[in-house]
């Protein structure tokens, strides 16, 4: 065995000794913090501590989520410097400040604020799981992003940094390390930036639209469009649209597919402007917008392009027309 499997071997070894010792108010053991760009990466996966690929991806889907609808991305405090590592034994002390304490000497220091817009915004909080099921275990939740408000969560064995979830923030928590959870989630930043700047709280627009801003924004790094498409077509033959939305997968699924239709009508920008409406009346908006959503992503039959729909009959009732022989022809090469 050579010394590079040797070194990991002893790696993996410490990282499940300091994930199943006792843990406490310091968070002895428990995360590792480190300075970035956008604010401050909790690791609770040791496998990943200072992972350079992922803190690369994360900054690469910072800037796409923002370019995505015509922002530039949050800038830090000029004197920022290239991330470095936190001593082991820092601890969260204060959110949304991001105030930081090294229990060994102190010192107390506060992660500078953004700059995005004009206006200064707190710093991002993205904290990363070691596995999807122990983030369920931590936070009682897959993937997820909170900002700016308080979420009662069972922090189970966990350190402070999970309690301090419970104060509100700008956090993203995450067990999945590709670009498409990244975008995704990180387009909520964007979202409750751009509603916070218009005095409304991403709380109070409808669940399907938000998560539908999300998936729009990252569906580039997807590749299950068509089986979307389909999911959505056999879902809005049986559904209404309505501000709430039930099935887990399908408030993601249609609200993608609703929100894609909202901007290409509109333009992104339009779109953002309205979300003010969609707080104070969901319900007649949807009443607006749903035939035309049904028509144009051919959910239905009777959203088909009417000149197709006649050229069918025409071809049927008149039985000589070239789709009628296209069709006997195929009966042919089956019977073959």
């Amino acid at each position: 065995m050579n010394d590079r499997w040797v070194w990991k071997a002893f790696g993996l070894f410490v990282g499940v000794l300091l994930l199943s010792a006792p843990t406490s108010a310091s968070a002895d053991g428990v995360y590792q913090l480190m300075a970035w760009r956008y604010g401050i990466i909790a690791w609770l996966a040791p496998e990943l501590v200072f992972d350079s690929a992922v803190i690369a991806r994360l900054e690469e889907a910072v800037d796409s989520a923002f370019t995505f609808w015509g922002f530039e991305a949050p800038q830090p405090a000029e004197n920022w410097q290239t991330p470095q590592e936190i001593p082991f034994r820092a601890s969260l002390e204060e959110v949304p400040q991001l105030r930081l304490k090294d229990p060994e000497t102190g010192d107390m220091w506060r992660v500078d604020p953004l700059s995005w817009q004009g206006t200064q915004i707190p710093p991002l909080l993205a904290v990363i799981s070691p596995t999807m099921k122990k983030q369920i275990e931590l936070f009682g939740t897959g993937n997820q992003a909170w900002f700016g408000k308080g979420t009662i969560m069972d922090g189970g064995d966990s350190s402070n940094v999970f309690s301090l979830l419970s104060r509100g923030s700008h956090i993203v928590c995450t067990a999945e390390t590709e670009m498409e959870v990244f975008v995704h989630e990180l387009a909520h930043w964007v979202t409750h930036e751009w509603l916070w700047s218009q005095s409304v709280s991403i709380f109070e627009i409808p669940s399907f639209i938000i998560e539908g801003i999300a998936e729009y924004t990252a569906a580039s790094f997807r590749s299950d469009a068509a089986r979307r498409r389909r999911d959505v077509r056999h879902w809005a033959q049986k559904n209404e649209l309505a501000s709430s939305i039930q099935d887990g997968y399908m408030k993601y699924a249609v609200g993608e597919s609703f929100v894609t239709y909202l901007c290409e009508k509109q333009g992104k920008r339009e779109f953002l402007a309205s979300l003010e409406a969609w707080r104070r009346d969901p319900e007649r908006l949807i009443a607006d917008h749903e035939a035309g959503w049904r028509r144009t992503r051919r959910l239905d039959l009777a959203s088909w392009p009417y000149w197709l729909v006649l050229s069918i009959l025409v071809t049927a009732v008149l039985g000589s027309g070239g789709m009628l022989r296209w069709i006997d022809h195929r009966r042919d090469r089956r019977r073959c």
